[in-house]
């Protein structure tokens, strides 16, 4: 009978006041969960993710709470646009989901955008995107810069994702990077409602009004 799986946790290691020790046991962590990324196709770590508290992703091998609670501009946001997205994306063999759905990034990473449209076969039982070439992230007060940073670095390295939208849900803005057909990225800024962001990437077209309906967002000043 297979052991029950029992991950590393960083409060393991705090009884020690060596701070060696604490290293050594630190990276013994870092290396369970790469290994538990690779050895199982990251099944073990889903499964773990899915029984906490609080939502979690794995950064670079370890497991790193994110934001719970979010303000309603964000969740709003974020229906808004998977409902803009989800019957043209469907014209195209896609489907968009929200946050729930997983993109694997690299061998140690797993990300959770706000919004995912997948464009690979259909599994109703898949934790994460087959093929996603749309992510949306929606900010929020609490998203620090070099996180979003190191977000837009991981999704770009991703061979399948051709679209990343950055939307601020409390100013008009709407950023967007473009993977164009020499592989390189592109971006876009849009800053006014009667804009739209062409996808044809997956058979859509997103207008600021509909990203924005029914929230009061200020215009963005000039700089």
């Amino acid at each position: 009978m297979q052991k029950a799986f029992a991950p590393w946790k960083p409060a393991r290691c705090a009884h020690h006041r060596d701070g060696g020790i604490r290293a050594a046991c630190r990276d013994a962590g870092v290396r369970l969960w790469r290994y538990l990324s690779i050895v199982d196709d990251c099944r073990r770590v889903f499964d773990w993710i899915e029984r906490q508290s609080e939502p979690h992703e794995l950064i670079d091998g370890v497991p790193v709470s994110i934001m719970a609670g979010a303000r309603q501009s964000h969740n709003v946001a974020t229906t808004n646009i998977v409902v803009a997205l989800v019957l043209s994306a469907k014209t195209k063999g896609c489907r968009a989901t929200s946050s729930d759905t997983a993109v694997r990034t690299g061998q140690y990473g797993v990300r959770y955008p706000d919004v995912v449209v997948d464009c690979g076969p259909p599994d109703p039982s898949a934790k994460e995107a087959a093929r996603p070439t749309v992510v949306v992230e929606v900010s929020s007060p609490g998203t620090l810069a070099i996180d979003l940073t190191d977000r837009i670095d991981e999704y770009q390295a991703h061979e399948d994702i051709q679209v990343i939208m950055l939307v601020e849900p409390d100013v008009i803005s709407v950023k967007v990077y473009r993977r164009d057909v020499h592989g390189l990225w592109t971006t876009e800024k849009y800053d006014d409602v009667e804009q739209s962001v062409d996808l044809p990437e997956v058979n859509s077209s997103i207008r600021l009004r509909d990203v924005y309906d029914t929230l009061e967002p200020k215009s963005r000043p000039p700089r």
